[in-house]
């Protein structure tokens, strides 16, 4: 009856874990990475067959091959072991596009991400590169709204800054080490400044979340693909 046991533990253990994933799900909803539905799903089924094992008293042969597949998947269950990062401050501040980290663009140089998505919005050239000289992020953020925008400004600006930030980790390996150092956690730009396209807005204890995040789903988004790129080196 010790392999029963040890069925039991183990469930508890997912059970658990399942329930931390559907806080998280349900507290940050769109903020999280979409695979985190998916693994709910995956982790509340190994439950059940868990739950299953647990009435039948099988012989320990057949159920030790099962108990070793399911600890070796528990060893890959690293995500959620910490706290989603809802501010780019601090030693989070390389995820901002302020984070002084050059992105060269069909030939063009931009001191940081900021300059570049401010600068593709101007229908001028000559506006462009004053944004793009900008002394400081803060100021290329200031021009950029003044500026003349493109034609279906508000259609493109998401795949530009996807562009923008996918090299700049692509271009800056330090930073995009750093980025997959973040493991699986949430990626949130919290902010004060009413930013709910881009980032969320969070209450004093930092738990309520109002926004779409767009720039924490792109973070997100960049991550998997370092992953992924890493894994086939």
């Amino acid at each position: 009856m010790k392999h029963l046991k040890r069925v039991a533990i183990l469930r508890k253990k997912w059970e658990d874990r399942a329930e931390e994933v559907e806080e998280v799900v349900e507290k940050y909803g769109e903020c999280t990475e979409t695979t985190y539905g998916d693994q709910l799903k995956e982790m509340k089924e190994l439950v059940n067959d868990l739950k299953t094992l647990e009435r039948y008293d099988d012989p320990k042969f057949l159920i030790e091959p099962f108990l070793e597949a399911v600890r070796e998947e528990w060893k890959e269950v690293n995500y959620l072991q910490e706290p989603a990062i809802t501010r780019f401050k601090g030693k989070y501040r390389f995820l901002s596009n302020f984070w002084p980290s050059p992105v060269t663009i069909n030939g063009t140089e931009y001191p940081t991400v900021e300059h570049y998505y401010q600068s593709m919005k101007a229908i001028h050239p000559t506006v462009r590169e004053k944004i793009r000289s900008a002394r400081t992020p803060g100021m290329a953020k200031k021009m950029g709204r003044r500026a003349v925008l493109i034609p279906g400004w508000e259609s493109r600006k998401v795949v530009v800054m996807r562009v923008g930030v996918l090299l700049k980790f692509l271009q800056n390996p330090e930073l995009g080490q750093e980025l997959l150092d973040t493991g699986s956690r949430v990626l949130m730009e919290g902010n004060d400044w009413g930013d709910t396209f881009w980032g969320v807005t969070l209450d004093e204890r930092g738990e309520s979340v109002t926004g779409e995040n767009n720039l924490g789903k792109i973070l997100i988004w960049v991550r998997k693909i370092l992953r992924e790129v890493h894994g086939s080196d």
